[in-house]
């Protein structure tokens, strides 16, 4: 018998036995299918991915079936204690998806599967995912917890810190039953959150756990956690000084000017002194 687990003008999800089928609808169908079964096919043994069924058909995914609730489907907030643990298991799932090279792009509550069993969550939807991408052509992913260089504004690349923005705004959710800048706003709005405004710390949870949720919320990449291995070590120990372990996962160039800092001096003295008059 089959239980039909979501249905929109996008996707179709289906349990039926043992297994789920996912249909991608729409006129992108056959690529959106096609991206997500590579991406899971790369990402194959790590736990917290769905598995690829052997009895694959046309036009479908199928992947075995984890009993389970979506995430946003559960009450919330969250005691602070399962909290951090959940948020620990997070992160080493992500860690170990972006040492694939695969970026999700769309960490939500909507996408995160908690077992029936208590078991390691399940991050599902990996038709938007893909390698680290240079700059950001279509904005894609779920707006109240999209990180500002997905929103193709700040021209910085989107790379596994973008995920890792995302997962802050999950666990801000899961912390106060919210997301950091709500969730019903018009997408202007919400967009122009994402680039300029600095969330207020969450509050009902330890100040470090606070403290590591508006590091994961930073505008600026370099200034966020670097990896995934990084964050679950401060989670699992909530040191005074975090970030000891977090080390980037490659080289990158620094966000601002480097050695202009006469030059940067005289144009900001030219521009107090337009202020002035």
């Amino acid at each position: 018998m089959s239980e039909v687990l979501y249905a929109s003008a996008r996707t179709r999800v289906v349990r039926s036995g043992d297994m789920v089928q996912k249909q991608p609808l729409g006129p992108d169908a056959a690529g959106r299918l096609d991206n997500e079964r590579a991406m899971l096919r790369l990402l194959d043994g790590v736990p917290g991915v769905p598995r690829l069924d052997d009895r694959q058909l046309p036009g479908t995914l199928v992947t075995a079936c984890v009993p389970g609730t979506v995430l946003n489907e559960l009450p919330m907030p969250w005691e602070h204690g399962q909290l951090i643990e959940f948020a620990g298991q997070l992160a080493g799932i992500l860690g170990a998806i972006h040492r694939r090279g695969v970026v999700h792009r769309d960490v939500s509550p909507g996408n995160v599967l908690v077992p029936a069993d208590g078991s390691t969550p399940v991050l599902i939807d990996f038709e938007l995912s893909g390698p680290p991408a240079e700059d950001c052509e279509v904005l894609a992913g779920t707006l109240p917890y999209l990180a500002p260089e997905q929103t193709g504004r700040t021209g910085r690349p989107v790379d596994h810190r973008a995920d890792l923005y995302a997962l802050g705004a999950l666990l801000y959710e899961l912390a106060t039953g919210e997301p950091p800048f709500g969730r019903d706003r018009d997408p202007l709005h919400l967009m122009h959150d994402h680039l300029a405004k600095v969330p207020e710390p969450p509050a009902g949870v330890p100040k470090t756990f606070a403290r590591i949720i508006c590091r994961l919320l930073n505008k600026e990449p370099a200034e966020r956690y670097q990896s995934g291995e990084g964050l679950a070590y401060d989670l699992k120990r909530l040191p005074t000084e975090l970030g000891t372990r977090d080390f980037p996962m490659r080289l990158a160039p620094p966000a601002g000017l480097i050695g202009r800092d006469d030059d940067l001096a005289q144009l900001e003295n030219m521009l107090a002194a337009t202020r002035d008059g």
